[in-house]
């Protein structure tokens, strides 16, 4: 079984993604400090737990200004809704 690249938002202010060899932590693409996010990628992966996530949305990509072509790869995971 092959495990994939999960990309995730975090409590609704983070857009991210959690490795599969690393479940509990999550890398950061984008942080919104007007939605609440304490944390950006340069302070490094960002503790979680599963119920301050969701499947990430292209919507998602918009809000955050995260380009998505580059994460719309067999190795990645995401809502497509």
């Amino acid at each position: 079984m092959v495990k994939l690249i999960r990309l995730v938002v975090i409590n609704e202010n983070m857009l991210g993604y959690i490795l599969p060899a690393e479940p509990h932590h999550a890398g950061i693409l984008a942080s919104s400090i007007i939605r609440g996010a304490i944390w950006t990628w340069q302070d490094g992966p960002y503790p979680i737990s599963e119920r301050c996530i969701r499947p990430a949305t292209p919507a998602d990509f918009d809000t955050f200004r995260v380009n998505m072509q580059q994460y719309c790869r067999p190795e990645y995971t995401f809502s497509r809704n």
